[in-house]
């Protein structure tokens, strides 16, 4: 197939083309069926191990640059239209920290069945305040109860027991809702490019590239494995 008719194949839109490979709903055979056992291994396995729980197909690697350089680590993807890309987490964490003072961040997704790629730039600010507690009273309660007593990213000193403050909170608001902290809320992404990666036999992989124009548009391109 040559560099046009793959190109083509491709949407000219890349929050629809994001939404196709998101979705998994071009999954090839082999592809879907290796990703239907996996999240069937994982949901058997987790009555054992609960963190396994933890794995969701929504998770991406976010990237800032604060005070000790550039860091990365996963975060879940709740949320996207075309306005952006929207993830919840402390604002007084080190990511928080780090995009108050920097806020152009990278976003990448990764998928071993079939072996593809999707990495996006953008500029990050936080959500309404609205959206962020609508969100939050979605939440499972213990995990309102967790959030709300983490000081995330603090150094644990030895008289600090944050299981204790979870109990007492478990207390506190037992026949009562859990209150959104002023401290926690939503981030959007704005991207100002997508990158679509798919991994070819012999490196000759395929290399899609979306870059917003000035009129708001989206210019799609190949490039150079």
């Amino acid at each position: 197939m040559s560099s046009n008719q793959l190109l083509q194949e491709f949407n000219d839109n890349p929050f629809d083309q994001f939404t196709q490979w998101y979705r998994k709903s071009n999954l090839p055979g082999m592809a879907g069926w290796i990703f239907s056992l996996q999240r069937a291994i994982y949901n058997f396995l987790s009555r054992w191990a609960p963190e396994l729980e933890r794995i969701s197909d929504n998770a991406f690697s976010l990237s800032t640059f604060g005070d000790r350089g550039p860091e990365s680590r996963i975060v879940l993807l709740k949320s996207y239209d075309e306005k952006g890309f929207v993830f919840y987490t402390n604002y007084d964490s080190q990511k928080g920290r780090s995009m108050e003072g920097e806020s152009r961040v990278h976003m990448l997704f990764y998928e071993p069945f079939p072996l593809r790629q999707i990495r996006i730039s953008g500029v990050v600010e936080k959500t309404t305040r609205e959206e962020s507690e609508a969100y939050w009273s979605t939440r499972p309660k213990g995990s309102q109860i967790s959030q709300a007593a983490s000081h995330q990213s603090v150094e644990i000193s030895d008289s600090d027991n944050i299981h204790q403050r979870v109990a007492e909170l478990k207390v506190k608001y037992k026949n009562t809702p859990v209150p959104c902290p002023e401290n926690w809320g939503g981030y959007r992404i704005t991207p100002s490019r997508f990158e679509f990666w798919v991994g070819r036999a012999s490196r000759l992989h395929d290399r899609i590239i979306y870059e917003r124009q000035d009129n708001g548009g989206w210019k799609k391109f190949m490039i150079q494995p």
